[in-house]
Formats: structure tokens, sequence, C-alpha cells
């Protein structure tokens, strides 16, 4: 029974270190999104305080002074569901464990068994401790440990960025006929720089940040390794969870051009309210020179309200698919081939007919279109660009599912505009008859999560959806509610391939399915090569 426990323990530990790395590399390493994952979130709480870590911690307390024995079988019936969900997830390649391995995960996977060692050589050696206390009080530690080894390896993280961002503002300072143009909003920023880079491939040598890395040490490594002395354009994402880190982000690329998508709700948690997200997001537009150009979407009212603000401060080109925009985007329709619509510029107007899917994308376009007619580029040009363009992988990318079904890739991220534009491209969309949606709930939005999980839930109240499979706990009585009586086609699974396998016996040519949010990938993985 021992050397089946030892067995089991090491499992354990395994699997811990690797879901507890997972997390903290999807939460971009910051202490901050952690503690908001544990906090606000069904999943961070059930972790916490689930009956088995209770129960985990009294038998660690009472280990002490009862039985060994006692102590061994309990804490091998608490090991065993843990096993069994172990087992079944490498069996259907579900085990969640980094996404990439870098340096700063190996070395944080050291510290932390390090520190789990020195745990238990201090426990046995100084204290004494039974050695079924010992493995339990490991057990507890993992979380902690590697939190810690995080913390530890912050330091050389840090110093290794703050060469990059210091030898990427040096060479910055020497490309001074390079245009930089910075693109930041709630959503729709890497699908917007996708957009103009493509765009302005056709007349200038551009080049610009990589997939979705828009943080300063993303922005450094790609003036450092993608801009040469020979590059013209170069067009920046930036992101941000605080207020003053789109102002550094902007020291070093020095836009001259700035693209405000979108501001909405996401990531409410961590700028601490809606004023707080417009502020830094603006603070792109105020970095500007005074012979800068700020492009705005003016679909969205807070960037409205904002107009007459940035003309007093730079030159400004609206755009949007409302009221009196500078470029204007009309009589949007969604075809089995993309989207369509006339574009309108100082009352010139031509047809754009792209292979774009979804008309959330349209004001996306306006901007790259925007930033062309900027830099001297004629509509024809424009158009013609336009209509090569196709949705970047993770965005509503269109593909032929199992069953001839359609499938619709917008796993990067999810907000609630997203889905409600993702909603609205299964309403629309030519042949869809049956629309589900794979969601991921949304995270990091404040006081509004429950609003609009509730809202989620009311798609398929209003017949909007037929379908919702849930890929995590999150939220799932919000969306319920919002759901009533429609309640029963809101799916779960313990896993991605039980959530894989119901979606399949659902399919048929009529059958069209979005994608939400990163945890959506691997159930679309599996649909696509089972």
């Amino acid at each position: 029974m021992i050397i089946l426990l030892i067995i089991f323990f090491a499992l354990r530990q395994a699997r811990t270190i690797f879901r507890n790395l997972a997390l903290w590399q999807i939460k971009e390493y910051r202490l901050d999104r952690i503690i908001l994952h544990y906090k606000n979130t069904d999943i961070g709480r059930k972790e916490l305080r689930s009956p088995f870590a209770i129960c985990k911690w009294t038998l660690l307390t009472i280990g002490f002074f009862t039985s060994q024995l006692f102590v061994l079988v309990i804490y091998l019936a608490l090991l065993l569901p843990e096993i069994g969900s172990s087992l079944v997830e490498l069996k259907n390649g579900t085990l969640k464990r980094p996404k990439v391995i870098t340096p700063r995960i190996v070395l944080t996977s050291i510290l932390a068994i390090a520190i789990l060692l020195s745990v238990t050589y201090f426990a046995r050696s100084l204290l004494s401790l039974p050695p079924l206390v010992v493995m339990i009080l490991v057990d507890r530690l993992t979380f902690a440990s590697v939190g810690l080894g995080m913390a530890v390896t912050a330091v050389p993280s840090v110093m290794l960025r703050l060469i990059a961002v210091k030898k990427a503002l040096v060479k910055r300072e020497q490309l001074s006929k390079l245009i930089v143009i910075g693109i930041t909003g709630s959503v729709g920023k890497t699908s917007t720089k996708e957009f103009t880079c493509q765009l302005l491939k056709n007349k200038f040598l551009t080049a610009a940040t990589q997939e979705h890395d828009n943080s300063d040490i993303g922005i450094a490594r790609s003036i450092l390794n993608n801009v040469t002395p020979e590059t013209e354009i170069f067009v920046a994402e930036m992101g941000a969870y605080k207020r003053g880190e789109i102002a550094n982000l902007c020291k070093i690329a020095k836009p001259k051009i700035g693209i405000l998508t979108y501001i909405g709700t996401q990531h409410l948690e961590l700028f601490g309210g809606k004023d707080n997200i417009t502020q830094a997001k603006y603070e792109l537009i105020e970095s500007l020179p005074q012979d800068g150009t700020a492009i705005l979407n003016t679909d969205n009212e807070v960037i409205e309200s904002l107009v007459s603000k940035t003309r007093a401060q730079v030159k400004t080109i609206t755009i949007g698919t409302k009221g009196n925009p500078d470029i204007k985007a009309e009589n949007i329709t969604l075809h089995e081939n993309g989207i369509s619509f006339k574009m309108t510029h100082r009352g010139k107007t031509v047809q754009i007919n792209t292979q774009i899917y979804g008309a959330n994308f349209v004001p996306n376009l306006l901007a790259a279109a925007a930033s062309g007619i900027v830099l001297g580029m004629s509509l024809k040009d424009i158009k013609t660009a336009l209509e090569k363009l196709k949705n970047p992988n993770d965005a509503l990318r269109r593909i032929v599912g199992p069953s001839k079904s359609l499938f619709f890739d917008d796993t990067y991220n999810a907000s609630p505009e997203s889905v409600a534009a993702d909603v609205e491209l299964l309403n629309n969309y030519p042949g869809i008859k049956t629309k589900f949606l794979v969601l991921q709930p949304m995270i990091e939005l404040g006081d509004t999560a429950k609003e609009e999980h509730l809202r989620v839930g009311k798609y398929l109240k209003e017949g909007k959806l037929n379908g919702i499979f849930l890929t995590n706990i999150n939220f799932k009585d919000d969306i319920q509610n919002g759901a009533q009586d429609k309640a029963n086609k809101i799916y779960f699974g313990k896993d991605s391939q039980e959530l894989a396998d119901k979606i399949r016996s659902l399919l048929d040519p009529q059958v069209g399915i979005v994608f939400k949010g990163k945890e959506s990938n691997s159930i679309l993985l599996k649909l696509q090569t089972q």
C-alpha cells in the first residue's frame, strides 16, 4: 500500500505542478490576475475550498495525534479521484500543462520541486514529523511552491525585459523615418493589426508585433527582431490591464498614428472601473505627436464621446457604420464567402467584397483603410487590398467540420461584445439553421459579470442559439438563469473529450458552431482530428 501511495502521490504532484504552471502562463505571469482567478471565479474558489481540500487540511491537523494507518487509508482514498482524473486526462489528451515550455517555466518547476524537497527534509529531519503528515503537508504546499518559484523567477525575467526594452528604445531612436501605427482597444486589436499590416504591405515595407504579443517585451522584441532600417511602417498592437501601461508602450514605439478600436468592459476588474479603462486606452492618443493622426471608431459610444477632445489635439479621422464618420461603411451584407459593404470617403464610394466573416470586423477593416488613406493609398488600391484579406487563425476563421457542418474558430478570447457579434453571425449566415456556441465563460468583468452571463443565457431563451457548451463551471448558474426554461440546452462535460463527443452527435450540414475562448480550442481540435 505504501508503494501504491508513493506512486499516486508522485502522479498527483506532477499534475498539480503542471496545472499551476499552465494557469500562471495563461494569466501572463501576473499576480493580480491570479488573485482574481481564485477570488472571483467558480473554478478558483472550488480549488481552494473544495471538500477534498478541506478534508486534506483536516487530515493534516489530526495526523499528529491519530493512527498513521487511519491517515494512510483516508489520504489514499482522497488521492484516488485525483489519480482517476489524471489518467482520464492523459488518455484524452486534456491534461492541463503549459502551452509553451519557456526557460521561466523550466526554472520555476525546478524551484518548486526544490522548495518541496526542502520542506520534506526540514519536516522530517528537524521536526521529526510522521512521514504521512509530511506527505500531506507537501501536498498542501504545492500551490504555494509554484507561486514562490514564480516570484523568484520574476527577478531575472524583469531584468531581461528591461534590457530588451532599453535596447529597443535605442534602436527606435535611430529609426527616425519609421512610421509607427499604434492600435489599442478592449476588443479588435489583433484583427485590426493584422488587417492594417497586410493592407499596407501592398505599398510599404511593413512589420508588426507578433500574434497577440502586445506587452512591452512583445513590442521591444518586434522592434529588435522584425524592424530593419529599411522598414517603412511598424504596426504595434498595445494591450494593458492598468492605467499607465499603454503610455509606457508608446514611449517604446513612438506611434505617429493611433487607432482606438473599441472601449468596453474587458478586464474591468483589473482596471478598477470603466473610466480607468477609457483613460488607459486614450493614453495612445495622448502620446501622439502634434503632426500625428488619430483614427477613432465612433460606432462605440465611449470613443464617440472623445472625438471633440481628440480633434483639439491632433488630426482625427472617424470611422464607422452609423452617423456621419469620415469613412463610413453601409449596406453591410453577409454572404457565404464573406461580408460585403460600400465604403465612402469624401464623397467617393467603392464596393468592397471581402473574404472576412463577421460584421463586427467592418470597423476594423475601416481602420485599416483609414491607415492606408493617411499614408497616401488610393481607394482603388485599398479596395484591392481589403478584398484579399482573410480572418486571422483564431478570429472567426471558417472551417468545414464533420458532416459538412460549419465551424467558426474564434478561440483567442471571449468578451461580451465579441460573443454578441458571434451570435449575430450564426443568425445571419446563409444555410445555418441550428446554432451552437462553445464558450469559455468570460473573466475579469467585475460587477458586470453576472449581467453579461445572464445575457448569454438569454440568447437561448430568445431562440438565437439552440445550445451552449460550457468549457468550465464559471458563472454557469447565471447562464442557466438567463436561459430560464431553455436551461436544459446548456451542456457541461468533465473534459473536452466528452463535450467533443456530444457535439459530434449533433452535427449535420445545417449546423453552425462558434468556438469561443481559449479553452474551446481543444474541443475544436478534437472535432477536426478524430
